[in-house]
């Protein structure tokens, strides 16, 4: 387990910035593939544990936007959206809820892999799904 996380700390520590945003839309969307099994199992422990691991990559997405851009404000809006329903779906373990911001956040994942993709002239894998849930 050291080797992985040494990896994945390389990984981090190498990847240029849209790479990393890539990343952390990733890592939400896994952790939230998690959350919903956990709940499923009843975990509510883990589950929790998980919502605030989304809540605070989506807090980190949140704190870099650059509002030079227009488009920052919308963002930010969309954000403290999710924000919002993870903590009720974590409040109430609701699923329905977490799959919700997963779709949404899947869609801005793959709307920047596409702008990153166009201005780069490469192509990224698509987002991490999960386990279907």
């Amino acid at each position: 387990m050291e080797a992985v996380n040494k990896y994945l700390e390389m990984a981090v520590n190498t990847a240029p910035p849209e790479r990393l945003l890539l990343m952390l839309y990733d890592g939400a969307i896994n952790f939230l593939s998690r959350a919903i099994g956990a709940i499923e199992a009843r975990d509510f422990a883990e589950a929790n544990r998980l919502i605030i691991r989304v809540e605070e990559i989506v807090t980190e997405l949140k704190n870099s936007l650059n509002h030079q851009y227009e488009i920052s404000q919308h963002l930010e809006r969309v954000y403290d959206f999710f924000l919002s329903r993870l903590f009720a779906a974590n409040v109430a373990k609701d699923t329905e809820v977490l799959r919700e911001v997963q779709q949404h956040l899947r869609e801005l994942r793959e709307a920047w892999a596409g702008i990153v993709s166009q201005r780069a002239g490469v192509s990224f894998p698509p987002s991490f799904k999960g386990p279907e849930v």
